[in-house]
């Protein structure tokens, strides 16, 4: 496995970040995606807060864009269809909560790996530049073909 010095460098502070970026950006805009796909397949706000186990007054921030717009990745089509494939697999299959969240949890590590978040990781920590830093390829490879 190669890895540049600043991987060596930087990987006790930028792990942290990026588990962070995960769960505080990346997360948010991924249910808020989910939940927008899910009302669009007629399911009432009330439902999908029983199949996704949060409050409707949650789902409602979510498919009102209060909640989960701070990353925008809508303009990748494959994250996108990763999404909009698990939202009729809800409807069609009935997911149970614990495979939805390893669903989400997967199309997270996919767009980490695929280096989609990078352009926002640096406006908000000014010492990653997206150009040398390969933390999120090198560490969720395996995923970036799922």
């Amino acid at each position: 496995m190669k890895i540049n010095i600043f991987y060596c460098i930087m990987t006790r502070i930028i792990v942290k970040d990026v588990f962070e970026i995960g769960y505080r950006y990346l997360m948010p805009f991924l249910r808020a995606t989910l939940v927008r796909m899910l009302v669009e397949r007629g399911l009432s706000e009330v439902k999908i807060a029983s199949i996704l186990v949060m409050t409707q007054s949650a789902v409602s921030r979510y498919a009102n864009m209060k909640r989960g717009s701070v990353v925008d990745l809508s303009d990748r089509r494959d994250v996108i269809e990763r999404i909009g494939s698990l939202a009729s697999r809800i409807v069609e299959e009935k997911l149970d909560p614990f495979t939805i969240q390893m669903e989400l949890t997967k199309i997270a590590l996919y767009s980490l790996a695929k280096g989609y978040v990078c352009e926002f990781h640096e406006k908000i920590d000014s010492r990653i530049d997206p150009d040398k830093c390969n933390v999120c390829k090198t560490l969720f490879k395996e995923f970036a073909t799922l």
